[in-house]
């Protein structure tokens, strides 16, 4: 893989579907089912950007050639969810203890809160773990209680499920927490210029980049 490529500009618009790999088989006598969860987990977005001149457009331009189809990785996140909620600390935050891959809650040190609840972050709020190529975004599922205030202590649940085993030690990123993207496949990005000087929004989908 090579390195993510940086997007140039925040999107106008933005689609975030988060999709699990769940069977359900029906019976067609009783229509009674049941569902079978698989290990698949990952974020959809769909980016919408503003229309702008030419000299204001290129860099998009640019990206899209760049991550040549779904071949490239890029770094997004949710632009309106960049920093928690409640939370304006800004503090070094590490997982507490090694952590195996496809788990569902970690256990973090170092937290301080001026959240008014005394909570580390809300649920709904995102973190980041691993970096570059391997940065990956996860939702928080939970409300998180700092359970030490001398260590910074606290458990968070998240979605999806860790992607690696991480080390004792490893950085959380919580303020502006990016993952890894691709375009999906038969996306291409076009631009269309207009009489008016200006190009139409570029617009395009992409998956989460699993490797």
């Amino acid at each position: 893989m090579t390195d993510p490529i940086a997007l140039p500009t925040v999107p106008m618009e933005i689609t975030v579907t988060p999709v699990n790999s769940v069977g359900l088989a029906i019976s067609n006598f009783t229509f009674q089912g049941q569902a079978q969860a698989n290990q698949g987990e990952r974020w959809d977005i769909a980016m919408t950007f503003a229309p702008e001149r030419r000299a204001d457009v290129t860099a998009m331009q640019v990206f899209i050639l760049q991550c040549r189809g779904p071949l490239n990785p890029f770094l997004a996140n949710d632009p309106l969810a960049r920093f928690p909620q409640n939370n304006t600390d800004v503090v070094t935050v590490q997982l507490a203890g090694a952590h195996a891959a496809r788990i569902r809650t970690i256990s973090t040190i170092n937290w301080t809160t001026d959240d008014p609840d005394g909570f580390a972050l809300r649920k709904g709020d995102y973190i980041q773990l691993g970096s570059g190529s391997a940065s990956r975004l996860h939702m928080v599922l939970n409300d998180v209680e700092i359970t030490d205030e001398m260590t910074g202590a606290a458990d968070i649940d998240i979605w999806p499920a860790t992607r690696a085993a991480y080390v004792d030690g490893a950085t959380v990123v919580y303020r502006d927490p990016k993952g890894v993207f691709r375009l999906k496949p038969g996306e291409t990005g076009q631009w269309r210029g207009n009489p008016g000087d200006y190009y139409d929004g570029i617009t395009f989908g992409a998956m989460e980049y699993i490797t």
